[in-house]
């Protein structure tokens, strides 16, 4: 869960501002994949893919070759990776089942869909906060950070913040939820909800970092 969180958060961000700048279009025509959305984003591919898909897939993965005993040889890992990789699609195919099963009605399919993205919110934010009250009360385990994962989450944030900002002056004149350049809008007030949350998860991930460089004190 706290991958499937994750993921959505930092994903979110760029897939909501996506259309707007015409990275990419949505067939809104195709209401069996493409409806019911938020603001021109599919809740479907919101779910599915910014969460499930990676969610599952940490899980199988994790399941499946990590935390062995390191006997796993070349061929063993190769064989259940692949493994993981062919049955994720299955764990999206479960997920989306529920609101599949009201097809034509996107009334019902969006509450279905709002239901289990808020559930992913809930479980992710209740990780979040275990993990700060844990690094409040010095309960943290420190982690391993390579450079990467402690400067890359932030500067895609950054990045995707200063994007938002040079797109805000088109969103706000849009009408009808498209802009005068005729391309539709995201969800501004989700994108800041996810920024703000990937915030928190940033802040969160290199307090946890800094705890295993900071000495024990020597004690007589």
């Amino acid at each position: 869960m706290a991958v499937a969180f994750a993921c959505q958060v930092f994903y979110e961000v760029f897939d909501q501002l996506g259309p707007q700048l015409g990275w990419w279009a949505w067939n809104t025509a195709n209401e069996k994949i493409n409806q019911p959305a938020l603001a021109s984003v599919p809740m479907n591919s919101m779910l599915l893919f910014a969460s499930v898909s990676f969610g599952a897939m940490t899980y199988l993965v994790v399941r499946l070759v990590g935390g062995g005993d390191g006997a796993l040889t070349g061929p063993r890992i190769g064989w259940r990776t692949l493994v993981a990789g062919a049955v994720t699609p299955l764990a999206m195919v479960v997920v989306s089942a529920p609101s599949g099963a009201f097809e034509g009605r996107l009334g019902v399919q969006r509450t279905i869909l709002t239901a289990e993205l808020a559930a992913v919110w809930v479980a992710g934010l209740l990780l979040l906060a275990d993990a700060w009250r844990a690094e409040r009360a010095g309960k943290g385990v420190p982690v391993v950070s390579p450079l990467f994962a402690r400067i890359y989450p932030a500067l895609y944030l950054g990045v995707h913040v200063v994007l938002w900002l040079v797109a805000l002056p088109a969103y706000l004149a849009s009408t009808g939820g498209v802009t005068e350049q005729g391309t539709p809008v995201g969800s501004l007030w989700y994108a800041a909800l996810c920024a703000v949350a990937a915030s928190g998860i940033i802040v969160a991930a290199l307090r946890a970092a800094a705890s295993r460089r900071t000495p024990e004190p020597v004690r007589s």
